[in-house]
């Protein structure tokens, strides 16, 4: 089975990912992004109202080629190639500092992380046959 869409990955709800950049901060200080995820459609998930502690978003993010064109997403080549952010049950923590560009950007995100995004048209997916063994049902979400 394949989704034909990167915000969709293993048939689940879209992910809302918001990003703040303290406009402060000067141009030779760290600009580090900080995310914060939800779900619009809790329905969809396993613990309903909330993500867990351990879950894990993949987050791609494609700067403009200029101010109002943006570059195309990529498998490779955007500021974010499939990183991952964990939530740690209070606050959603990048594995890999991700940082502000110049300009504007483009952020794609998708849940359950998966390691290895090979197209980012079309992702691979499988359920779990057997939902009542230990970990399947959520690995299936």
């Amino acid at each position: 089975m394949k989704i034909r869409n990167i915000y969709v990955i293993s048939a689940l709800a879209l992910l809302a990912v918001s990003c703040q950049q303290d406009d402060y901060l000067s141009s030779t200080e760290s600009k580090a992004i900080a995310f914060n995820v939800i779900s619009p459609d809790s329905g969809t998930r396993v613990a309903e109202g909330s993500f867990e502690a351990q879950d894990k978003v993949g987050i791609f993010m494609a700067d403009y080629l200029d101010a109002t064109t943006p570059a195309p997403l990529q498998i490779s080549g955007n500021r974010a190639n499939n990183e991952a952010i964990v939530y740690d049950g209070t606050k959603w923590n990048a594995e890999r500092p991700i940082y502000w560009g110049d300009g504007n950007a483009d952020v794609y995100a998708y849940y359950p992380y998966v390691d290895d995004v090979v197209d980012i048209d079309a992702q691979p997916f499988s359920v779990a046959t057997n939902q009542d063994i230990a970990g399947n049902y959520e690995i299936s979400d």
